[in-house]
């Protein structure tokens, strides 16, 4: 018992649990489990802690599309890295806009009336998949040879170079950290269960 907590929150927080604890002896442990938690703590967070969630998420694909713009034909190395940078802001981007449009005409119970944006969205992430791969390559490729000098063999810009190596590494790390954090919840909604 925590006394800090009011009976309000704790009575929050045991419903919270408790729609977890039905969407695992509905979904089992499978991705669909893992869908419904999210919507659950979406909605338990609110639509303003959703907005900021969202502003975040889509600083990034702006960032890209600015720098790949900005400076497309400052890496004559792999200048393919700018253009990696413009489609990747561009296809996440829009990725966001079109699961914020799915969310938004899907009633109570998970059924969405846009199934269109469904197939889209399979074929946006089957595309941003592969254009990683891509990303993958062309920047990697480059680590150890990449020279930041403008008279150099494989110059880059720096700020190209590094935004478009951290882009794809932040990717990793991301997965990795959200591989954790579903461990975590099926491990947590075992022990609630």
């Amino acid at each position: 018992h925590n006394p800090f907590l009011t009976p309000t929150k704790q009575w929050y927080q045991r419903r919270v649990r408790a729609q977890i604890r039905d969407a695992k002896s509905q979904n089992g442990f499978g991705v669909s489990f893992i869908s419904a938690v999210v919507g659950i703590l979406s909605a338990a967070l609110g639509s303003i802690a959703c907005l900021v969630l969202g502003a975040i998420i889509l600083a990034l694909p702006i960032t890209q599309i600015y720098f790949g713009f900005d400076r497309k034909d400052v890496c004559p190395a792999q200048d393919k890295i700018p253009i990696w940078l413009i489609v990747t802001g561009i296809s996440s981007t829009v990725v966001v806009c079109l699961q914020v449009i799915k969310s938004i005409f899907t009633d109570s119970e998970g059924n969405s009336k846009c199934v269109c944006v469904d197939g889209v969205l399979g074929l946006l992430h089957l595309f941003n998949f592969c254009w990683f791969i891509c990303g993958n390559v062309w920047v990697y490729k480059l680590w150890g040879d990449v020279s930041y000098d403008p008279l150099g063999d494989m110059y880059c810009d720096k700020t190209v170079y590094l935004f478009a190596f951290w882009s794809v590494t932040a990717a990793y790390i991301v997965t990795g950290a959200a591989l954790v954090i579903c461990c975590l919840i099926c491990i947590c909604a075992t022990c609630c269960g």
